[in-house]
């Protein structure tokens, strides 16, 4: 028996050796995929069987530059230039790279290199390459064991590169991050790939062979991966949902100045949130004409059936959130209006949007936007919750619309699921078709402003053509306009990240829209992302060109006024030295009405749009005469008017308290007396007039806050009053500044008289700034380099800020509304600053878009700089004084309009 069990043993044992012996010497080795050997906690995998004709390919784009840019796969390109370029490239062309992301610091992201062998030369190609490095004396080759396994290590002492690698069956692991090639040996114990896991993908999607590449990224990581960028943890949420997908798998293709992603993303159902699309057909982009040209970006949200969408939504926020918290608001929310958030939203349309608009200031404005399907069912739920409120709500009229406020912010914030916020204050209106809802009141009034103008994507040609590469229809879009949105984007990042884009504003500044979009396709959803931009290898441009001259009889006495025509064409206004204005056509070179004033013009041509008037009218003042004319020249019934003996105009401001049209005229003579007229040229009630006894600075500014208008008086002494309709001082007012002041006022309106502000500068450089209830919140001083420095606020003339102007006996200084220098220049006539013989216009156009033009009366010159002190064209215009600037997105071109001597000249640049 025990002789039986011998040969038995024995004949297990030959067998298990032949089994052993067959896989060691006549069997093929089993191969491994590339999912098998990725971290399931990895970012993304980029795939490419053409990866050094790819690498070429995104080196010329401005984005592709971006991305070798960065630290880790800079190294990629040293390591590139240090290897043998023909053995590289015999290795990987026509091979399986894979190039695998992952955060290996609190803002650091590491990669990971995989090259499939399985080829039946690679093998060959790679001891060449294993070869040539180490023959080549500008290599060193190490090598050291870590858990019985070689690592070996390539280190370039000049290209300062150090690439560790291993060969695990047909695949060659490598990065220059050596403990991720520890982390893979570590992995290699367990290669089996749950059924779950999004890396099952990589072997098993099909792409496309005619692009640059595919990407797969993993869906559940991608809060992770913006984490690795910012240090803010409230904006790591704001456009990567933790739970967007479970993987995302996309072409990556490059052409016609974009980079262009597309394909599917996989979602679970009720885990991710794409799934609460699931069944919801997309519904088409409506929102273009409530986007302001000054949008930076935008989430939108459609679907086919909203009170489903709004219940799986909620439902998904309970789970990815913080569900007590979401509970208690919800159930308050119920509590006042008597309705769940999902009954109180039967009015919704099929499409929601939330915007953010380029900041103007610390405080990031947004506007939120969601289609009505029934107004009246909506005025009766507003009116539920309004009733409820703590506190009463407020309302005023804005160019014909009602604008009113929601007390507690909860509904906002349940509806985009901005949880983690405390709720604040937000204000809305509504027309037939949309609800808009934003946390600032001025945001409202400047997008109806806006639509008024036409001032939106849907009539702005650039942002109208990237609407119409989007996606159309789909049920999640996120659109980012990169000019508006880059100085946001920029102050988000950590300071690692800040630097790095510093670093490459060249790039930045290319970089023009993206667009990441879904839609419902069965049980997958087509995703497409675009990155587009602009090249800089365009034919230069060749400075200043002068598109229009145009000559009258008598030399040109004011600066040019930009107005426009019936037709919405632009039109400039002139006075010559015999006292005519005219009405110029530049393009057509024609003069369209003269008039003889018999006096010199005081102060700024104002368009207004008096009431019953289809097209524009113009008033202006004289010594002692108001002005008011038609778009032919023709003066409106009662005009002139004639101001009463005594009355001598130094400035003249027009308002419109509602944008309603009708106006009113502020008469400020010499001595700070100040008459208030109606169109009707009657004298108002408390301005008849009203004695502030001392010149003012500047011509009065009117403001509206939370429904009150202010109008602001500094005079200079230094004196500072806030005033109502009825010339009456608010409480807190006057402000003695304490220094006497010939200075413009900043104006920051915010939403309450606390949080609105005021900034000057005094005539000795000290920065004073103060809310509306009178309470001083900054008084700091600006170097000031002799006794003979002059100072000068300077407001854009889109009113979204300011520059600081300083000037000495040696230079002049820009700063910016910090106090920090944006350049400094001597090009100027010394001390002209100080004796108004020097006058500066600042205009911002958005981010990165800022121009400064320094006009010098002596000279007869226009500067016209950068924010950096780069001068446009390399010399000045010739020009009597201030100029006129226009800026078009569309063709990213200025038109600037100058007069000298008897010629208005249009010239572009």
């Amino acid at each position: 028996m025990l002789r039986k069990i011998g040969f038995f043993l024995i004949g297990l044992l030959l067998v298990a050796a032949g089994i052993i012996g067959y896989q060691e010497y006549v069997a093929e080795p089993t191969l491994l995929t590339a999912d098998q050997l990725v971290a399931e906690d990895a970012l993304w995998v980029y795939h490419s069987k053409s990866f050094p004709a790819n690498w070429a390919d995104m080196q010329h784009s401005p984005l592709g530059r971006l991305i070798a840019s960065v630290p880790d796969v800079r190294d990629i390109k040293r390591g590139v230039n240090a290897l043998d370029s023909t053995a590289l490239l015999s290795l990987l062309n026509n091979r399986s790279v894979y190039i695998v992301s992952h955060v290996i610091g609190n803002d650091d992201i590491g990669l990971s290199f995989y090259l499939d062998l399985k080829n039946t030369n690679t093998p060959t190609d790679w001891k060449n390459l294993v070869a040539t490095v180490r023959n080549s004396p500008e290599w060193k080759v190490e090598s050291q064991q870590y858990q019985g396994v070689s690592i070996q290590e390539w280190v370039h002492q000049s290209q300062q590169v150090r690439f560790s690698w291993i060969q695990t069956n047909n695949f060659i692991v490598g990065s220059f991050t050596p403990f991720l090639v520890e982390d893979q040996i570590r992995r290699l114990s367990n290669t089996e790939v749950p059924e779950q896991s999004w890396r099952r993908m990589l072997s098993q999607s099909a792409f496309s062979q005619h692009d640059q590449g595919d990407v797969i990224i993993n869906g559940k990581q991608l809060s992770r991966f913006a984490s690795v960028f910012t240090t803010d943890q409230e904006n790591r949420a704001n456009f990567l949902i933790d739970a967007l997908a479970d993987c995302l798998m996309l072409d990556v293709s490059i052409e016609d100045n974009q980079w262009l992603f597309s394909g599917f993303s996989e979602a679970s159902p009720n885990k991710t949130y794409l799934s609460v699309f699931n069944e919801q057909s997309a519904a088409p982009f409506g929102l273009g004409s409530y986007l302001p040209s000054r949008t930076a970006a935008i989430r939108q949200w459609t679907s086919s059936e909203a009170s489903s969408w709004l219940e799986e939504y909620t439902e998904f926020l309970s789970q990815t959130k913080d569900s007590s918290h979401l509970s208690q608001l919800r159930r308050q929310f119920q509590d006042k209006t008597g309705n769940t958030l999902t009954d109180w939203f039967s009015w919704a349309g099929n499409e929601l949007g939330v915007v953010t608009l380029e900041a103007s200031s610390s405080k990031e404005d947004h506007l939120i936007i969601v289609e009505i399907a029934d107004v009246a069912i909506l005025e009766q739920n507003l009116q539920s919750l309004t009733g409820h409120s703590d506190s009463l709500s407020f309302q005023e009229t804005y160019a014909g619309y009602t604008l009113r406020n929601l007390p507690d912010g909860t509904l906002p914030n349940l509806l985009t699921g901005e949880l983690s916020s405390a709720p604040s204050e937000y204000f809305w209106y509504h027309d037939a078709t949309h609800w808009v809802l934003s946390n600032s009141l001025n945001a409202l009034k400047r997008l109806i402003s806006d639509q008024i103008a036409e001032n939106t994507w849907s009539r702005t040609p650039g942002q109208s053509r990237f609407l119409e590469r989007s996606i159309n229809p789909a049920n999640l879009s996120l659109l980012i306009d990169m000019p508006h949105y880059r100085e946001q984007w920029i102050n988000s990042l950590s300071p690692k990240w800040a630097e790095w884009a510093k670093s490459q504003e060249a790039e930045l500044n290319q970089l023009n829209e993206v667009a990441l979009q879904f839609s419902t396709m069965g049980e997958e959803y087509y995703t497409n992302m675009v990155v587009t931009y602009h090249t800089e290898n365009q034919p230069a441009s060749s400075g200043f060109i002068t598109a229009n001259r145009q000559r009258i009889d008598t030399a040109i006495s004011s600066k040019p006024f930009v107005v426009r025509g019936g037709n919405q064409e632009i039109r400039v206004v002139v006075q010559d030295q015999s006292n005519v204005m005219h009405l110029l056509h530049p393009t057509q070179q024609t003069i369209v009405w003269s008039d003889s004033t018999k006096a010199s013009l005081v102060g700024e041509v104002t368009q207004i749009n008096l009431p019953g008037s289809s097209a524009p009218n113009y008033v202006w003042a004289t010594d002692s005469v108001l002005h008011l004319v038609n778009r032919a020249g023709n003066y409106v019934n009662g005009y002139p008017f004639y101001l009463p003996e005594g009355i001598s105009v130094q400035y003249l401001s027009v308002f419109d308290y509602e944008q309603d049209g009708n106006y009113r005229f502020l008469i400020t003579d010499p001595q700070g007396q100040l008459w208030l007229f109606n169109a009707d040229r009657d004298n108002l009630e408390g301005w008849n007039p009203l004695s502030l006894t001392v010149p003012l600075a500047e011509a009065p500014k009117h403001i509206r806050v939370r429904g009150k208008d202010c109008i602001v008086a500094l005079l200079k002494n230094g004196l500072l009053y806030l005033l109502n309709r009825r010339g009456e001082a608010y409480p807190g007012f006057p402000v003695e500044l304490g220094q006497a002041c010939e200075n413009p006022l900043f104006v920051n309106i915010d939403n309450t008289f606390a949080d609105s502000e005021l900034t000057t500068v005094t005539e000795s450089g000290e920065v004073i700034s103060l809310n509306l209830e009178g309470t001083l919140l900054k008084r700091e001083q600006l170097l000031r380099t002799s006794a003979n420095t002059h100072f000068l606020l300077c407001p854009d003339r889109l009113e979204k800020d300011f520059v600081i102007v300083r000037q000495d006996e040696q230079r002049l200084s820009v700063l910016d509304k910090d106090g920090r220098v944006w350049f400094e220049q001597s090009y100027f006539t010394p001390g002209a600053l100080g004796r108004d013989e020097l006058s500066v216009q600042y205009y911002n156009f958005g981010t990165d878009n800022q121009v400064i033009a320094i006009s010098d009366k002596v000279q007869e010159f226009t500067y016209l700089f950068d924010r950096r002190g780069k001068l446009f064209n390399n010399r000045p215009v010739e020009s009597r004084g201030e100029v006129a600037l226009l800026y078009s997105e569309a063709n990213n071109k200025y038109q600037l309009y100058r007069v000298y001597a008897d010629e208005l000249a249009v010239i572009t640049f």
